[in-house]
């Protein structure tokens, strides 16, 4: 099969894998919703909600005195609010303070979460997450809002900026234009890294720094493609990151702290394409 075929069959599958997610997403929310959850209220119930978070992870290089910290505000000011908190089995939750004044500010120490779930400290690991959640108690009945964070436990990461951007990679697709580059050595582009929704996750604003497009153009493929760049004390890795066919691609690499240069190996894996990258910060 010649290239521009394969990239045709490929545009045609991803239609069909694009409309699967599409219903899959719709079920997904309706079960939450018909769940006791919603976005804002359930009948005269209004739902908490997460603001103004000051720490968002537990710091893995300290961990003894790590904490997260955030306000919690409510629209109804007698509300009964429970802070719960579970860890990896989200049926496993485990009450960690209460509220009844709103804003209020809420510290949750990472011994006192350990204590809690009845874990040790050797039994976490760097990159595991803490999912904290909020529930409002009225009439005898429970209402969980989707106001959710994640607290991971990471080492404190500040990677945003301007990288200059140099890319080796090799296309699995033997028909392209004569006139482009396979294998790409030394290409060079200019991304930005911009913080995430989560700490330690940012989003890459291209996942192959410019080369994808450089060698698909001819198939449609236009512009940045971005991506989640998630760092745990210096490894990196891409999170749910796909191509405009929608392969996944999967990431690899470190972090230098000294020289702030970042190095990943990327790879489509549903095609076989593979690049190198070497991320450069803007002085």
């Amino acid at each position: 099969m010649c290239g521009g075929q394969a990239r045709e069959k490929r545009s045609r599958m991803m239609r069909i894998k694009v409309l699967s997610i599409v219903l899959l997403m719709t079920c997904f929310w309706s079960c939450r919703t018909n769940d006791n959850v919603e976005l804002t209220r359930r009948g005269d119930v209004v739902l908490p909600y997460i603001e103004s978070v000051t720490t968002s992870f537990f710091d893995y290089v300290n961990l003894n005195h790590a904490k997260v910290e955030f306000i919690v505000n409510s629209p109804v000011k007698s509300s009964l609010v429970d802070v719960q908190v579970s860890y990896k089995d989200e049926l496993n939750r485990k009450f960690i303070m209460s509220m009844d004044d709103f804003p209020s500010l809420v510290s949750i120490d990472f011994t006192d979460v350990l204590e809690e779930l009845n874990l040790n400290k050797e039994e976490v690991h760097v990159g595991d997450d803490f999912v904290i959640e909020l529930v409002v108690r009225k009439d005898g009945q429970a209402y969980r809002s989707n106001s959710v964070m994640k607290a991971s436990v990471v080492c404190p990461s500040h990677l945003a900026g301007t990288y200059q951007c140099t890319v080796n990679g090799t296309s699995a697709d033997v028909e392209l234009p004569a006139d482009i580059s396979n294998p790409l050595v030394g290409y060079k582009s200019t991304v930005t890294i911009k913080e995430g929704a989560n700490y330690g996750e940012y989003i890459l604003s291209d996942f192959s720094g410019g080369a994808f497009t450089y060698w698909y153009s001819a198939y449609g493929a236009s512009g940045d493609y971005p991506c989640t760049l998630k760092d745990v004390c210096g490894e990196m890795s891409y999170v749910d990151c796909h191509t405009t066919y929608n392969d996944p691609v999967s990431a690899s690499g470190n972090y230098d702290p000294d020289s702030g240069i970042i190095t990943l190996h990327v790879v489509d894996e549903g095609f076989g394409d593979t690049w190198d990258l070497i991320l450069t910060p803007d002085e």
